[in-house]
């Protein structure tokens, strides 16, 4: 919305301009400098404008990507806190129970390096990272790999469907191409509603490759509180839940390889999609 004011604000100041040249031809010297004039303030006016909104867009998106990144600290530190003392205490009924906190330990803490490596990524980013370690990559080989990695890491009662697709191949870099998917099945596998399927295809049509992630997100989420990812707007920056965050670099990603990264909501499931160009053979 906001861009689309400023978009609109810098064709009607080149439509004046066009206007202006018109009339100068027709009018008196001291009229051609009151108008000169008057279309110098205008423009000043408008460019202003236009830093303003830009200005305002960013300092939303600062503010959406803190309020993403503080949840996904907060809460993985307590889980860290939490199990941790228990650990210390002995307070474990069994051997497998004292295994079962160890894993949620360690689980949280590769969620808590994840959640960083995304934010040195953003951060990156805006240096005009251009992804230069590129070869070629097998990306439904690099869908199963990552689904199957990520899906160790969830503590919620979910499966997983992969449909990796055969011969999909893509020209990327493969670290930053496994960080983005990793990204999507994480906050699939995070947000989907408990005993529901999560779905990773991997496909090719005509010149283009994609990646469709598609769940069942649990009810609450998308309801009056703090999700609200329908509003595509939402996608720039990060939600309370730092979905956002992670769907933000995966789009980045994307963007770095001639592709791009949506966001699908249907009656029935939500989630996200990436295409990327197929690799000429």
């Amino acid at each position: 919305m906001h861009s689309s004011v400023a978009r609109s604000l810098l064709i009607a100041a080149l439509l004046l301009a066009l206007a202006v040249a018109v009339v100068l031809t027709a009018i008196s010297d001291s009229e051609m400098l009151a108008l000169l004039g008057w279309l110098l303030v205008s423009v000043l006016f408008a460019s202003g404008v236009v830093a303003w909104i830009h200005q305002r867009e960013s300092n939303r998106l600062r503010r959406s990507l803190a309020m993403g990144l503080a949840h996904h600290l907060r809460t993985s530190l307590s889980h860290i806190q939490a199990f941790n003392e228990m650990l210390l205490l002995g307070s474990e009924s069994s051997e497998e129970q004292r295994h079962e906190w160890l894993e949620v330990v360690g689980r949280e803490a590769q969620r808590l390096g994840s959640s960083v490596e995304n934010l040195l990524f953003v951060m990156q980013d805006r240096e005009g990272r251009e992804f230069p370690a590129r070869r070629v990559v097998d990306l439904g080989l690099l869908l199963e790999d990552v689904a199957c990695d990520h899906a160790t890491l969830s503590n919620r009662p979910v499966d997983l469907d992969i449909a990796p697709g055969p011969d999909i191949v893509v020209v990327a870099d493969p670290a930053a191409l496994r960080h983005a998917l990793g990204n999507l099945i994480d906050g699939a596998t995070r947000t989907a509603r408990e005993g529901s399927t999560i779905s990773a295809t991997a496909a090719a049509d005509g010149s283009t490759a994609s990646v469709v992630v598609l769940f069942d997100p649990v009810e609450s989420a998308f309801g009056r509180g703090r999700w609200r990812l329908r509003d595509e707007r939402l996608l720039h920056g990060a939600t309370a839940e730092g979905l956002g965050l992670e769907f933000a670099v995966a789009r980045q990603v994307a963007r770095q390889h001639g592709g791009r990264a949506a966001w699908i909501h249907r009656l029935d499931h939500i989630g996200f999609r990436v295409e990327l160009p197929l690799a000429i053979q």
